[in-house]
């Protein structure tokens, strides 16, 4: 279990972030989950710009081995607006990571599908992100996710806060 605090630019504004997540472990599958709360507020005067979120996801990662996994998560989001508005936004996503034999390089692939329903108009994304990934101190991607801080609250919440 952890906590983590985050900061995040939405167009020339703050947004602080805290949450906390958790992880558990098995022989060749890893479950995690996240709760976190943000809130903007906007940096000029007189503005109605300023909301709030949370969030909660998550999400199982299989490893076949050290080299290959694949991974799927499910989240839900809230948004209120200053100005009696908000947005409900769930996603679902999955990914997929391989890890170049003896080398610190892993190449991941990862498509994520947002559905939104806004006090104003519904709407659908499609996200697909290809990464490189260069691990520094673990020799798998497996070890990687079971030391030190993951973060995934945190990432998660912030493809939340970019989808809406």
């Amino acid at each position: 279990m952890g906590a983590f605090y985050g900061m995040e630019n939405d167009h020339g504004s703050d947004v602080q972030e805290i949450g906390i997540e958790a992880q558990k472990y098995f022989d060749n599958f890893t479950l995690q989950g996240s709760v976190a709360y943000g809130d903007h507020q906007d940096s000029c005067s007189g503005c109605q710009d300023d909301y709030n979120a949370w969030a909660v996801n998550a999400g199982g990662t299989y490893y076949f081995n050290d080299t290959w996994s694949a991974s799927a998560n499910v989240g839900y989001a809230e948004f209120d607006y200053g100005y009696s508005a908000s947005t409900e936004l769930t996603t679902v996503g999955v990914a997929g990571e391989y890890r170049v034999p003896n080398t610190n390089f892993s190449v991941r692939a990862a498509y994520t599908y947002g559905d939104a329903s806004d006090t104003y108009v519904d709407y659908t994304s499609n996200t697909f992100q290809v990464g490189l990934v260069i691990d520094l101190g673990s020799g798998s991607a497996r070890e990687r996710d079971r030391e030190g801080a993951s973060l995934n609250g945190a990432a998660a919440f912030d493809q939340q806060w970019r989808l809406w």
